[in-house]
């Protein structure tokens, strides 16, 4: 999400398994792409289209030994390999990022400048430096908004004004006491030097792109916590006039996503909650999600384009959760089902969800005994909606909610759901 659209993406392994997928469907095909941030992946794509059984390592050997020479046959093959890895789980687990930068790094401190010039190999290590970068921000970043939370978390004790004030300095270290400048340097240096030999456009102020077009230099220090929503949560809570009410607030922030004794709570743009999704097909079956679910992105706007980079703003300009950025989706006509088990079939719950995706569908919510929740409503206007559960639709203690889109819309998109017993 920080790298944006059409950021330079080798997806070696992956773009073979797509090609294969869909080679059924065509007799031959053009490898056009928006530019050159798909470099690699255009030859993979049409060697694939020449022999569907061409090794994925032996193009980007070739690929490399044409391009870079072979004294860099195997190391920048490998070297893209791994850019590939960098993209697979939880970048803040991935300790796979920082072994891909010492990689690129070893090739640059011996490669002679011809080499260091080479724009094949400078789109390489940007992408090395940007993930990495990335990775101890998102670390550094954490830690300061967990630390910004404890502190709130004692402010009955404290006294608001103070853990306000606190809390404040906390995250705003994450711009103002920044790490790895080193590495943010570099990544300017490359976008730059690509700039005058290819005419790639990583920014759009210096080098001329447009918003959402490659430009994830823009993006290098985008905010990777939740620090805009909980700065502008404080700023109207400092605002208030009573102490108690502070307090009130302050703790309601601190527990958005609290669903209270004998509730259930899930993101699903987080892996903890996916298995709650009803899955479709494998991804290499179906990479395109045409019948499967898949994680989206985007906050949807009312009145204005969909936002695909991190941005905090949404809904008419307010300021939104990061978790918002995120959904479970399917497209079109496919439904989209999550289901819950050990629920109480004595108990009466009631459900909160968040429609926040980009595509600003009108929706339905059944359930799998035929239980309309609510008939279809349009998204994109507000972001959360409250609804009762017939007792009957979990009277063996499990309920499968299945959303469809309105007839020709996008598809389903459902970010979160907090069952609450009553």
């Amino acid at each position: 999400m920080t790298l944006g659209r059409e950021s330079i993406n080798p997806r070696p392994f992956d773009e073979k398994a797509i090609h294969n997928a869909l080679d059924e469907y065509g007799i031959g095909s053009v490898s056009y792409s928006e530019g050159t941030n798909d470099d690699v992946n255009k030859f993979v794509w049409s060697d694939q289209d020449w022999d569907p059984e061409m090794p994925v390592m032996q193009t980007l050997r070739e690929y490399s030994r044409l391009f870079l020479g072979p004294d860099y046959t195997e190391s920048i093959a490998q070297g893209l390999v791994s850019l590939e890895k960098n993209w697979k789980g939880e970048l803040i687990s991935n300790d796979g990022v920082d072994v891909t930068l010492r990689q690129w790094q070893t090739m640059e401190k011996v490669a002679p400048l011809k080499i260091l010039q080479n724009p094949r190999f400078q789109m390489g290590l940007i992408r090395a430096y940007f993930d990495a970068y990335t990775r101890q921000r998102l670390i550094y970043e954490t830690a300061l908004e967990r630390k910004a939370r404890e502190i709130l978390g004692g402010a009955a004790k404290s006294g608001s004004l103070n853990a306000i004030s606190k809390a404040r300095q906390e995250l705003e270290k994450g711009w103002k006491e920044p790490i790895f400048p080193d590495y943010q340097t570099k990544c300017q240096n490359l976008a730059d030097s690509l700039y005058k030999s290819i005419g790639a456009q990583l920014t759009m102020k210096k080098h001329g792109a447009m918003s959402g077009r490659g430009n994830f230099m823009d993006l290098i220090n985008m905010p990777l916590n939740d620090s805009p929503w909980l700065l502008d949560q404080l700023q109207s809570i400092d605002k208030l006039d009573n102490e108690t009410e502070k307090l009130k607030q302050i703790d309601q922030m601190l527990h958005r996503t609290d669903p209270g004794p004998g509730g259930f709570y899930d993101h699903f743009g987080d892996p903890e909650s996916w298995y709650r999704v009803i899955p479709g097909l494998s991804w290499q079956e179906d990479p395109g999600s045409l019948q499967s679910p898949r994680i989206g992105f985007g906050v949807g706007l009312v009145g204005e384009e969909w936002v695909d980079e991190i941005q905090a703003t949404g809904f008419k300009g307010q300021v939104t959760p990061k978790v918002w950025m995120k959904q479970a989706k399917t497209l079109y006509d496919q439904p989209l089902k999550i289901h819950y088990d050990e629920l109480d079939p004595k108990a009466t719950y009631r459900i909160r969800i968040s429609y926040t995706g980009r595509f600003r569908s009108r929706m339905k919510m059944t359930t799998d005994d035929g239980s309309v929740i609510h008939d279809f409503i349009q998204t994109g206007d507000q972001p959360t909606f409250e609804f009762n559960i017939p007792k009957q639709a979990h009277a063996d203690g499990n309920i499968t909610f299945i959303w469809n889109c309105g007839e020709g819309e996008r598809g389903s998109q459902v970010t979160e759901i907090w069952l609450m017993k009553q």
